[in-house]
């Protein structure tokens, strides 16, 4: 608690936990477990329980009490479900990555080291290609689609939003962003996973 300096332990001290989302009511978390499946499950501050939403996550997002992910049993397509584990729903049939939900839609780069960035609109069901060919993306003032097409595995040379790659080193105002900032969010860090959903290691570096 920022006002009072209190803490709580909220998940009991597991040491397992990969990633989290927050939302207004809890936040979304993935644990990676003996079998190298990667279940993400959502906590609920109101009621202190634990709802499993599945056991084959990859990339994850959290907008409006909805879950989005890419379900690794499924060939990574896009799914949705309630924060409480109901109305599961598949969106897409493209194998996809680096999820981010906004303003009513979701965006993903197809799986692939050169792929598009699509839009789903989640009102009308239909996806837009918002980029041809890229390996990472993020979101600028929430709709904006910045892409790159530096080598994945390097995470420095893909953050290049303005003022803040210089030579190679990145520099400047990234100190002061949140792991889930928009500006970063959706770049793809560890095996599928992404700066908003796993990426609190590499935030505190920063």
């Amino acid at each position: 608690n920022i006002q009072t300096g209190a803490q709580e332990t909220l998940l009991g001290g597991r040491s397992d936990v990969t990633g989290f989302l927050l939302y207004d009511s809890g936040f979304a978390y993935s644990t990676c477990d003996e079998n190298g499946n990667t279940p993400i499950y959502v906590y609920s501050y109101t009621t202190g329980e634990t709802t499993e939403i599945t056991q084959s996550g990859g990339s994850f997002d959290i907008a409006n009490d909805t879950v989005y992910f890419a379900d690794t049993s499924d060939e990574y397509r896009l799914h949705q479900v309630s924060v409480t584990g109901e109305s599961e729903e598949t969106l897409t049939n493209s194998a996809v990555c680096n999820i981010v939900a906004e303003n009513g839609n979701v965006y993903y780069k197809e799986r692939g080291e050169e792929s598009p960035v699509v839009r789903y609109d989640l009102s009308s069901g239909t996806e837009t290609t918002e980029s041809e060919d890229c390996t990472t993306f993020t979101l600028l003032d929430g709709e904006d689609v910045l892409t790159a097409s530096a080598p994945a595995a390097a995470l420095t040379d893909s953050l290049e939003v303005p003022q803040t790659h210089v030579n190679g080193v990145a520099t400047g105002v990234y100190k002061t962003w949140k792991q889930y900032d928009s500006r970063w969010g959706s770049l793809p860090v560890g095996n599928g996973g992404t700066m908003r959903s796993i990426g609190c290691l590499v935030t505190s570096l920063a």
